[in-house]
């Protein structure tokens, strides 16, 4: 018996160092030969910020967010939740009039630790739980019993967690691109080819590295995120860059961001897979918006997040991510 307990203890060390030294070999590489050149994509029409726009600190959950409304006050609230690396209006500029316009109070908050939100120190203050509690205290102080979510990248990751936590404060909410949070557990597990995917949450687990790789070239890696990761000519303009780079050089901007990637397995992560395994239904009808060229998660996802929305969902299925702009004004307000 002791021999097989030292036996599965050597096999599980044995992954824990061969993973974390292909990381470090993977960040050396990446930082020192990769040339982060940002692609010529963005589109040279001028950036142009919506007017009916105001913007507050509101303290929630012990921190400060910078948040940004618009919309009647008396209408129903959607709360927007941006991706990595964003911000709350830079993502959703081209969404807020159109919300606004079918009456919605819209809310675009900077979540924590991005542009001028607070950023605590402690990276297991990323966990989505906490964040989650963020957005319900938000809902609270804005005087809502509920609201909308709409939510792509590690935006839909936290409604994920808000919708599983709190049900009953959520009225619907839209997922962009991510899946539930059990499926992408069984992915990672049962999909190398889907894990190969993954990398870069490996390499940003690494100490120190991460942060001189984002920073260096004047955010050349940021620019080359927004880039690749997007349809040319259509999400950025050449004048939304500098405003990222403004965001992007807020004091431990870089390390609060990635702290998001490094809380997922270094904090509270058994805590989180029990509580998936035994509570893993959502309560909240879900509207999925799903671009097939996703170069991070592929459509297999799809289905088995649908099943655990025991209160009903719907897909929308695009070839591209980035047309959700244009299928959005038409349907979003109606969904």
């Amino acid at each position: 018996m002791g021999f097989f307990i030292l036996l599965v203890k050597s096999i599980i060390y044995g992954t824990i160092t061969l993973v974390v030294g292909l990381s470090f070999a993977i960040g050396f590489i990446y930082f020192v030969i990769a040339n982060d050149v940002p692609p010529n994509v963005w589109n040279t029409k001028e950036h142009v910020i919506d007017a009916d726009i105001s913007y507050s600190f509101v303290k929630v959950n012990g921190i400060r967010l910078n948040v940004g409304e618009s919309g009647p006050k008396d209408g129903p609230l959607v709360i927007l939740l941006h991706g990595f690396p964003e911000t709350g209006l830079l993502s959703w500029h081209q969404q807020i009039p159109v919300l606004r316009k079918a009456g919605f109070h819209v809310v675009f908050p900077d979540m924590r630790g991005y542009n001028t939100s607070d950023k605590p120190e402690k990276m297991c203050d990323y966990d989505t739980g906490i964040i989650a509690k963020d957005i319900i205290e938000l809902i609270d102080h804005f005087g809502h019993k509920k609201a909308f979510l709409v939510s792509h990248d590690w935006g839909a990751a936290v409604a994920w967690w808000v919708a599983l936590l709190y049900p009953d404060r959520i009225e619907k909410m839209t997922i962009m691109n991510v899946a539930h949070p059990l499926v992408t557990q069984q992915m990672l597990k049962n999909n190398p080819k889907q894990l190969a995917k993954f990398w870069y949450f490996f390499f940003f687990n690494l100490p120190v590295i991460p942060e001189m790789k984002f920073e260096r070239n004047d955010y050349a890696l940021g620019k080359a995120i927004l880039g690749t990761s997007s349809v040319p000519g259509v999400s950025f303009t050449e004048d939304s860059i500098p405003r990222y780079v403004q965001a992007w050089s807020q004091p431990n901007a870089t390390q609060s961001m990635l702290n998001y990637y490094r809380a997922v397995f270094q904090c509270n992560a058994a805590e989180r897979g029990k509580r998936l395994q035994e509570k893993p239904e959502v309560y909240v009808p879900t509207y999925f918006i799903w671009g097939k060229d996703d170069v991070v998660i592929g459509t297999e996802g799809i289905q088995p997040s649908m099943d655990l929305c025991v209160r009903g969902s719907k897909l929308l299925l695009l070839d591209q991510l980035i047309g959700f702009n244009t299928i959005f004004h038409k349907r979003c307000p109606k969904s």
